[in-house]
Protein backbone atom coordinates (compact mmCIF):
# COMPACT_ATOMS: atom_id res chain seq x y z
CA UNK A 1 0.00 0.00 0.00
CA UNK A 2 1.41 3.67 -0.85
CA UNK A 3 1.47 6.40 1.68
CA UNK A 4 -0.87 8.11 -0.31
CA UNK A 5 -3.63 4.80 0.28
CA UNK A 6 -2.48 4.87 4.02
CA UNK A 7 -3.06 8.83 4.29
CA UNK A 8 -6.72 8.58 2.30
CA UNK A 9 -7.65 5.34 4.37
CA UNK A 10 -7.21 7.38 7.55
CA UNK A 11 -8.59 10.46 6.37
CA UNK A 12 -11.91 8.14 5.74
CA UNK A 13 -11.71 6.51 8.94
CA UNK A 14 -11.39 10.16 10.96
CA UNK A 15 -14.65 11.43 9.11
CA UNK A 16 -16.24 8.11 9.53
CA UNK A 17 -15.45 8.15 13.03
CA UNK A 18 -16.55 11.99 13.76
CA UNK A 19 -19.74 10.99 11.74
CA UNK A 20 -20.91 8.11 13.72
CA UNK A 21 -19.90 10.26 17.04
CA UNK A 22 -21.99 13.19 15.66
CA UNK A 23 -24.92 10.53 14.96
CA UNK A 24 -24.51 9.02 18.10
CA UNK A 25 -24.76 12.32 20.00
CA UNK A 26 -28.11 13.48 18.22
CA UNK A 27 -29.71 9.74 18.61
CA UNK A 28 -28.87 10.10 22.17
CA UNK A 29 -30.69 13.98 21.97
CA UNK A 30 -33.53 12.67 20.63
CA UNK A 31 -34.32 9.65 22.37
CA UNK A 32 -33.08 10.54 26.06
CA UNK A 33 -31.37 6.82 25.57
CA UNK A 34 -27.95 6.45 26.70
CA UNK A 35 -25.34 6.21 23.83
CA UNK A 36 -22.05 4.80 23.81
CA UNK A 37 -19.82 5.96 26.56
CA UNK A 38 -17.13 8.02 26.22
CA UNK A 39 -14.44 5.08 27.50
CA UNK A 40 -16.08 3.29 23.95
CA UNK A 41 -15.13 6.18 21.89
CA UNK A 42 -11.89 6.44 23.17
CA UNK A 43 -11.41 2.90 22.56
CA UNK A 44 -12.10 3.38 19.43
CA UNK A 45 -10.32 6.28 18.70
CA UNK A 46 -7.31 4.42 19.76
CA UNK A 47 -7.75 1.00 17.75
CA UNK A 48 -7.91 3.08 14.86
CA UNK A 49 -4.77 4.92 15.32
CA UNK A 50 -2.79 1.45 15.88
CA UNK A 51 -4.24 0.38 12.79
CA UNK A 52 -3.41 3.54 10.81
CA UNK A 53 0.00 2.82 12.35
CA UNK A 54 0.43 -0.74 11.36
CA UNK A 55 -0.90 0.27 8.22
CA UNK A 56 1.39 2.77 7.54
CA UNK A 57 4.91 1.31 9.07
CA UNK A 58 4.11 -1.98 6.06
CA UNK A 59 3.26 0.38 3.50
CA UNK A 60 5.93 1.09 0.61
CA UNK A 61 7.76 4.34 -0.10
CA UNK A 62 8.30 3.91 -3.43
CA UNK A 63 12.01 4.64 -2.61
CA UNK A 64 14.88 2.09 -3.32
CA UNK A 65 16.67 0.46 -0.45
CA UNK A 66 19.80 1.27 0.42
CA UNK A 67 21.27 -1.67 -0.85
CA UNK A 68 19.87 -0.56 -4.19
CA UNK A 69 20.59 1.58 -6.84
CA UNK A 70 17.44 2.87 -9.27
CA UNK A 71 18.15 1.97 -12.42
CA UNK A 72 18.32 5.91 -13.63
CA UNK A 73 21.22 6.82 -11.46
CA UNK A 74 23.38 4.12 -12.39
CA UNK A 75 26.46 5.10 -14.46
CA UNK A 76 28.55 3.28 -16.71
CA UNK A 77 30.92 1.83 -14.35
CA UNK A 78 27.63 -0.01 -12.86
CA UNK A 79 27.45 -1.61 -15.94
CA UNK A 80 29.72 -5.26 -16.11
CA UNK A 81 31.83 -5.75 -19.53
CA UNK A 82 30.54 -8.93 -20.45
CA UNK A 83 32.38 -11.28 -22.85
CA UNK A 84 29.69 -12.47 -25.28
CA UNK A 85 30.90 -16.18 -24.76
CA UNK A 86 30.54 -16.71 -21.37
CA UNK A 87 26.57 -14.74 -21.92
CA UNK A 88 26.16 -17.06 -24.83
CA UNK A 89 27.05 -19.93 -22.55
CA UNK A 90 25.48 -19.01 -19.22
CA UNK A 91 23.26 -16.89 -19.65
CA UNK A 92 21.43 -17.58 -16.38
CA UNK A 93 24.73 -16.78 -14.14
CA UNK A 94 23.99 -12.84 -15.55
CA UNK A 95 20.52 -12.81 -14.80
CA UNK A 96 19.40 -9.95 -12.75
CA UNK A 97 22.77 -8.67 -12.95
CA UNK A 98 24.19 -5.15 -14.32
CA UNK A 99 25.82 -6.15 -17.77
CA UNK A 100 26.85 -4.03 -21.09
CA UNK A 101 27.55 -5.50 -24.65
CA UNK A 102 28.24 -3.47 -27.50
CA UNK A 103 27.81 -4.65 -30.85
CA UNK A 104 25.98 -3.59 -34.12
CA UNK A 105 22.14 -3.99 -35.01
CA UNK A 106 20.66 -6.85 -37.40
CA UNK A 107 16.77 -6.80 -36.35
CA UNK A 108 15.13 -4.62 -34.89
CA UNK A 109 11.15 -3.56 -34.46
CA UNK A 110 8.78 -1.04 -32.52
CA UNK A 111 5.63 -2.18 -31.16
CA UNK A 112 3.26 -0.81 -28.63
CA UNK A 113 5.57 1.47 -27.10
CA UNK A 114 8.97 -0.84 -26.58
CA UNK A 115 11.86 -1.69 -28.83
CA UNK A 116 12.71 -5.52 -29.49
CA UNK A 117 16.18 -6.06 -31.35
CA UNK A 118 18.46 -8.33 -32.06
CA UNK A 119 22.54 -7.16 -32.37
CA UNK A 120 25.47 -9.25 -33.06
CA UNK A 121 28.13 -8.64 -30.55
CA UNK A 122 31.83 -9.76 -31.37
CA UNK A 123 33.80 -12.30 -29.53
CA UNK A 124 37.07 -10.83 -28.34
CA UNK A 125 39.84 -11.19 -30.80
CA UNK A 126 37.71 -12.37 -33.40
CA UNK A 127 37.06 -12.02 -37.22
CA UNK A 128 34.24 -9.75 -38.26
CA UNK A 129 32.22 -13.28 -38.30
CA UNK A 130 32.91 -14.39 -35.14
CA UNK A 131 30.11 -12.78 -32.74
CA UNK A 132 27.03 -13.99 -31.32
CA UNK A 133 23.41 -12.52 -31.41
CA UNK A 134 21.98 -11.02 -28.28
CA UNK A 135 18.31 -10.09 -28.09
CA UNK A 136 17.26 -7.04 -26.49
CA UNK A 137 13.97 -5.34 -24.65
CA UNK A 138 13.72 -1.63 -24.27
CA UNK A 139 10.62 -0.09 -22.43
CA UNK A 140 10.39 2.85 -25.09
CA UNK A 141 11.52 4.26 -28.43
CA UNK A 142 15.23 4.03 -29.30
CA UNK A 143 15.53 7.22 -32.40
CA UNK A 144 18.22 6.92 -34.75
CA UNK A 145 18.43 3.39 -34.34
CA UNK A 146 18.34 0.98 -36.96
CA UNK A 147 19.54 -2.03 -38.86
CA UNK A 148 23.37 -2.06 -38.74
CA UNK A 149 23.63 0.71 -35.76
CA UNK A 150 25.94 0.25 -33.80
CA UNK A 151 24.87 0.72 -29.93
CA UNK A 152 26.23 -0.23 -26.66
CA UNK A 153 23.41 -1.76 -24.28
CA UNK A 154 23.41 -1.39 -20.42
CA UNK A 155 21.17 -3.53 -19.19
CA UNK A 156 19.75 -6.34 -16.86
CA UNK A 157 20.68 -9.80 -17.89
CA UNK A 158 17.25 -11.66 -18.19
CA UNK A 159 17.74 -15.68 -19.35
CA UNK A 160 17.44 -16.33 -22.70
CA UNK A 161 15.00 -15.27 -25.61
CA UNK A 162 13.83 -18.11 -28.09
CA UNK A 163 12.02 -18.27 -31.68
CA UNK A 164 11.84 -19.30 -34.76
CA UNK A 165 14.00 -18.91 -37.16
CA UNK A 166 13.96 -18.37 -41.38
CA UNK A 167 13.97 -22.09 -41.56
CA UNK A 168 11.41 -22.88 -39.03
CA UNK A 169 13.79 -24.17 -36.20
CA UNK A 170 14.33 -22.86 -33.10
CA UNK A 171 16.87 -20.34 -31.80
CA UNK A 172 17.91 -18.97 -28.31
CA UNK A 173 19.58 -16.72 -27.85
CA UNK A 174 20.88 -14.41 -24.30
CA UNK A 175 18.52 -11.75 -23.74
CA UNK A 176 18.59 -8.68 -21.90
CA UNK A 177 16.55 -6.06 -20.39
CA UNK A 178 17.81 -2.79 -21.63
CA UNK A 179 17.76 0.36 -19.09
CA UNK A 180 19.83 2.95 -21.61
CA UNK A 181 21.02 2.22 -25.01
CA UNK A 182 23.61 4.25 -26.49
CA UNK A 183 24.80 4.64 -30.09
Amino acid sequence: MRPWQVLLLFFIAVVAFIVARQRANNRQRATGTPGLSRRVWVTIAVVGMFAFVILASTATTGTPSATSTPRAARTDADYAMVDVRDLKKNPDAYKDKSIQVQGEVFNIKEQNGQTFLQMWVAIPGGSQFDREAVVVTYGGALPNVYEKTKITVFGIGAGTDSGKNAFGGTNTQPAIRADRVSG
